[in-house]
């Protein structure tokens, strides 16, 4: 059994590590210190595309397996 990501698994692994490294992590003490909500990720997650990500096409998302989730 071949357990490497396709390559659209590897796209959106590399986007998601990208938000994680350039949008979430500095923003993270401030949600800790606060103890708030980390709505701003949310709306990155939206933008990127990530945050239907199981949703079926038809409704918005993308369609992705739960393998990728």
């Amino acid at each position: 059994m071949d357990m490497r990501p396709s390559p659209r698994q590897q796209v959106l692994m590399d986007r998601a590590y990208q938000l994680a490294v350039e949008r979430f992590a500095p923003r993270a003490d401030k949600y800790d210190r606060e103890a708030s909500f980390p709505f701003e990720d949310y709306a990155d997650l939206h933008e990127a595309g990530l945050l239907a990500l199981c949703v079926p096409e038809q409704y918005g998302g993308l369609g992705a397996d739960f393998e990728t989730y």
